[in-house]
């Protein structure tokens, strides 16, 4: 097993949000040498295909999650479900706040760069891991008990975290929006989607400071 980095394959290179995460990368790597990184933002001799990138991330016992832009609400892509859980190795994730990855995430099954006071502790922390196989082990006791549902899951992180609603019964977002379409609520009117949605969020996310 190794580290893994890739930044989803893509040129988002030049934005905000971009250049901050490869300037935790590069931080990290003082510490966690070891880290591959892929992806055009690292040059042409960094691109790979989809199925390199598959095996890559599979052979890997962390994958870093990290998304095009920082502090934008709900913003949590791909990497985080098909390079991260569906391949079976640990999202380590930086992006969304960390209570929108409780939201949709099974309890104690990646790590948010926000709890560690520096990339050089999070470096420090995957190293203990990469070295303990038992507390490495703890982030995949999700998928491995047959008495807990999805629900289940969601209900262990509510307690552990009062006031958040997670997504219950493992529910897409077009089954949302179906259960949107025909609830009880009263029609609304927005005026401005602009207002609603870009003008609410942080500054750090829309790349306005």
């Amino acid at each position: 097993m190794h580290f893994s980095f890739q930044v989803s394959m893509m040129s988002h290179c030049e934005s905000r949000g971009a250049k901050l995460r490869a300037k935790y990368v590069e931080q990290m790597m003082k510490t966690v040498p070891g880290i591959a990184r892929y992806g055009t933002c690292f040059g042409q001799s960094a691109r790979i295909s989809w199925d390199e990138a598959v095996a890559t991330v599979r052979s890997s016992k962390f994958y870093l999650a990290f998304e095009n832009s920082i502090h934008c609400k709900d913003y949590i892509t791909e990497k985080f479900t098909n390079l991260g859980y569906r391949l079976e190795t640990v999202p380590v994730v930086w992006g969304a706040r960390k209570a929108d990855y409780l939201r949709v995430a099974p309890p104690h099954s990646f790590i948010h760069t926000e709890d560690f006071s520096s990339p050089d502790e999070l470096g420090e922390y995957l190293l203990y891991l990469d070295a303990n196989v038992t507390a490495y082990r703890e982030y995949f006791a999700w998928r491995e008990d047959p008495e807990k549902s999805w629900d289940d899951l969601m209900l262990e992180v509510e307690r552990a975290h009062p006031g958040l609603k997670t997504l219950r019964y493992n529910a897409t977002g077009y089954e949302l929006l179906c259960d949107k379409l025909f609830d009880d609520e009263r029609p609304k009117v927005i005026p401005s989607l602009r207002r609603l949605v870009f003008d609410t969020e942080p500054p750090e996310c829309t790349d306005k400071t």
